[in-house]
């Protein structure tokens, strides 16, 4: 049984109740307008799943269904068929019998398909079986496989190129002639498909309204080729306006997260996740691949966690995306960092420090040797507090070098390495590396273990100034950390010049904040000086204005406790005292806790005391 990829199709759909008349009536009148298939653009409505469409399909045909997320292509197999006309007739080879090619297609009653067969048959002596899958995927699927054939080299628009069969080797100069005469035949009929569905009317439909100009390192850190411009694929400019969407709010990060009837989109904003408009959930698994495809990573392993990096333009500005996918339930969940250069603030006096905590902050980071440790949990913003520290110590006569996992920001003249444990290259054999090659300052981007700890206390107490950073809740527990690791106090007292512990908090929009006052029982529980706010207006979050886009928060600044390495805390860390008694000890000694430093914040109308008691324990 055959059917036309058209009316046919959606008759038939429409007859098994499927679809209705009207989704029916909508998707075609779609498809008219804007080209590609009637399956598509049915999902693109979210009337039915692609993959439900392609399966009715190969039913109705009697052919394989194939699902490309989880099929490994055959790459000698894929270089019969020039990229060209693969993307003309959304066809991909998948693999390679004796006789016969499977080929992935979305209309088997194509036309230009049997001339695709023709050729192959005339050139190769192999037959073709069709296959059949979402046209999302194998779009998706022929730029991964073609992109890795280029990178290695091989001409993939030139399938005359690929190992042909000896039955086309053996053709006589009449038969050469015929072959030239079919391929051009068969060109005739390969026009490019129709432009797929334009994004901007996709996302305004969504309600998202970011413009985009996006470009894709394809060939290095620093060539940068367009990207979008010759690919008018829906589910590339889909996930271009996303990123491009996200940039243009300021989002530090961007999760995608696949459920059962949704795909929910959500964007890192002033510290909190805010929903986004979503793409229909079918494309959940087209849009994971792509982020794959872009991340350089394996879009048919979907069952382990993988890291990757993708570089961009965004209206001109570069930007950098760590990407990391976790397997869930309905998929693979994506969550990318968005670090964006332009924006990376590196001047200390910027950053948010109390006068006295940068005082004491400066005095440690120019010290000619020690450690200097900076604390806090992921996206807290210890990373641009080390790169505003090397910035500030940064002098032409010394050398700086760094191990970081992964490199965020590109700081000139500091020779930044990037740790890549699979190849041995760890924290500390970088460590290792970094004092045989002549440095005066090195950066370690996290102490984790007593082997990095070790060779960073040695390379401190030899003349070197190391920072690096851990994982702790505030800074004395960062001497806790190093004793349980096995780091004998005695070296921490003599090699720790001081630890920063910080935290990053939500400021109350400047525009809407409204005044208020503070609850006798606040002072109680949030144990606050009496006198603390005397003759200071304090402020709380307002109801929301187009400033703030309604969340009555504006952008974050830093807290942060900075406890320098006096006699008395170097006694107390040779004595094995708790945290709580360093704390105490550095408290007296002058040191402003987290919860002081942020609720100097909200005495400068900058936070609210409900801020306050959630990024903050008590003292």
């Amino acid at each position: 049984m055959a059917i036309q990829m058209g009316s046919n199709l959606g008759q038939m759909l429409v007859d098994e109740k499927v679809i209705s008349k009207e989704q029916l009536a909508a998707a075609e009148a779609q498809r008219v307008s804007q080209g590609g298939s009637l399956g598509f653009h049915l999902a693109l409505l979210g009337y039915v799943s692609e993959e439900e469409v392609a399966r009715f399909v190969a039913m109705a045909h009697a052919l394989e269904y194939i699902d490309l997320s989880s099929t490994q292509v055959d790459p000698e197999a894929l270089k019969l068929v020039s990229e060209k006309n693969a993307i003309a007739l959304t066809a991909l080879v998948v693999g390679r019998k004796p006789s016969a090619l499977t080929i992935a297609v979305v209309d088997p009653a194509d036309e230009r398909l049997e001339q695709l067969a023709k050729e192959i048959k005339f050139k190769h002596n192999l037959k073709v079986d069709w296959a059949i899958a979402p046209e999302s995927y194998i779009k998706i699927s022929i730029e991964h496989y073609y992109g890795q054939l280029k990178a290695m080299g091989i001409n993939t628009d030139d399938s005359a190129s690929a190992s042909s069969s000896s039955a086309s080797s053996s053709s006589s100069s009449s038969g050469s002639q015929n072959a030239s005469d079919e391929k051009s035949r068969y060109q005739e009929k390969s026009a490019p498909p129709a432009a797929a569905m334009d994004m901007t009317s996709i996302m305004e439909k969504a309600g998202a309204d970011a413009e985009l100009t996006m470009m894709e390192d394809k060939k290095g850190d620093d060539d940068l080729a367009t990207e979008g411009s010759q690919d008018d694929s829906l589910v590339i400019k889909m996930c271009n306006t996303i990123i491009a969407d996200a940039v243009t709010k300021k989002a530090s990060d961007i999760h995608f997260e696949p459920f059962e009837k949704e795909l929910i989109v959500r964007f890192r904003i002033d510290g909190a996740l805010r929903p986004q408009p979503a793409p229909p959930v079918n494309f959940r698994r087209a849009i994971v691949a792509r982020f794959k495809v872009m991340a350089k990573l394996n879009i048919m392993e979907r069952r382990k966690p993988q890291d990757g990096r993708i570089k961009i333009m965004v209206a001109g500005r570069k930007i950098d995306l760590r990407v990391a996918t976790c397997p869930v339930l309905w998929g693979e969940k994506v969550v990318m960092r968005i670090l964006d250069q332009e924006n990376l603030q590196t001047d200390l006096n910027k950053l948010g420090f109390e006068p006295e905590d940068l005082a004491r902050f400066k005095e440690a980071i120019f010290n000619p040797y020690g450690i200097v440790l900076v604390t806090g949990p992921t996206g807290s913003g210890k990373t641009v507090t080390l790169y505003s520290a090397l910035s500030t110590v940064q002098d032409p006569e010394d050398n700086i070098m760094t191990a970081e996992d992964p490199i965020e920001y590109n700081l000139v003249g500091i020779n930044q390495v990037p740790v890549n444990p699979e190849i041995g290259m760890t924290f500390p054999a970088a460590l290792k590396s970094f004092l045989r090659c002549d440095p005066d300052i090195i950066l370690v981007g996290e102490i984790r273990d007593i082997e990095t700890g070790s060779i960073a206390i040695k390379a401190a107490m030899t003349g070197h100034l190391v920072i690096s950073t851990m994982h702790t809740n505030d800074a004395p527990s960062a001497v806790n950390r190093m004793v349980d690791m096995g780091v004998d106090p005695f070296y921490i007292g003599t090699a720790v010049k001081a630890i920063v512990a910080q935290r990053l908090m939500r400021k109350i929009c400047y525009n809407c904040k409204v005044p208020t006052t503070v609850p006798d029982a606040v002072y109680e529980t949030m144990k606050i000086p009496r006198d603390f706010f005397e003759g200071k207006q304090v402020f709380d979050k307002g109801p929301g204005c187009n400033v703030c886009n309604g969340t009555g928060h504006k952008g974050r600044t830093a807290i942060y406790e900075v406890m320098p390495f006096n006699d008395r805390v170097i006694k107390a860390v040779l004595e094995k005292a708790t945290a709580a008694q360093l704390k105490d000890i550095a408290i007296e000694q002058g040191m402003n806790s987290l919860r002081v430093s942020a609720l100097k914040k909200v005495r400068q109308g900058d936070c609210s005391l409900a801020g306050v008691a959630e990024m903050t324990s008590a003292d």
